[in-house]
């Protein structure tokens, strides 16, 4: 898993406009998930306002069932919440 911020290793690199550039296609931030810095399919809107992919945020919550946890926001570690699918 990347780093918010990071660039992915598995061949995109930052270009000039704030995006990543991926086998000479350039693919904007604000499509690629903040905690695996991969591109989103289905995009989820946290509520602490971060995007992460459906399938991001389903083995996080999986992570937190077999630790006894209640789903949480991965960034605010807030239990109980809602997160909405974006189109």
């Amino acid at each position: 898993m990347g780093l918010v911020g990071q660039s992915s290793s598995y061949g995109t690199r930052p270009n000039e406009s704030g995006g990543r550039e991926t086998n000479s296609v350039s693919v904007p931030e604000r499509f690629m998930d903040e905690i695996t810095c991969e591109i989103m399919v289905l995009p989820m809107l946290l509520p602490s306002g971060h995007f992460v992919d459906r399938s991001t945020l389903d083995k996080l919550h999986t992570t937190d069932c077999v630790y006894g946890r209640p789903p949480s926001d991965p960034f605010t570690e807030v239990s109980q919440y809602s997160y909405e699918q974006t189109e």
